[in-house]
């Protein structure tokens, strides 16, 4: 075998880029060796990954901060969506920034806070 002929390399060879389509994972068939299954386990968390939806106004959470051209460093930012461009600014609105590969990396989206309204009860 040699690294120029593919054809006959397989997930048994513990590839590893984890790229693979889903189509293409749905076609292989049951196997029970350790570097296929940890092949096809990072193939799928990786497509859960890219798969996940952010809506524009979404707020983000990376799990550490990471360091701009800028010389800032942030770990939240609010999303702003322009047709297929994910924009990126501080929670205060301050800033532009782009990751690269954003969907493939780990965040969480921020739930909204909410404001708790307080209730009085009328007095008679």
């Amino acid at each position: 075998m040699s690294s120029t002929n593919p054809t006959r390399l397989d997930e048994n060879s513990g590839p590893v880029e984890a790229g693979c389509p889903r189509s293409i994972l749905e076609e292989l068939g049951p196997t029970s060796h350790p570097y296929a299954l940890d092949w096809r386990n990072r193939c799928y968390r990786q497509l859960r990954l890219k798969e996940r939806k952010i809506a524009d106004g979404d707020m983000i959470r990376l799990p550490e901060p990471m360091k701009f051209t800028d010389g800032s460093e942030h770990a939240e930012f609010r999303v702003t969506k322009r047709g297929a461009k994910i924009e990126l600014s501080t929670p205060d609105g301050r800033g532009r920034f782009r990751i690269s590969r954003l969907m493939e990396r780990r965040f969480e989206v921020v739930p909204p806070k909410r404001a708790v309204r307080t209730f009085f009860p009328a007095t008679p």
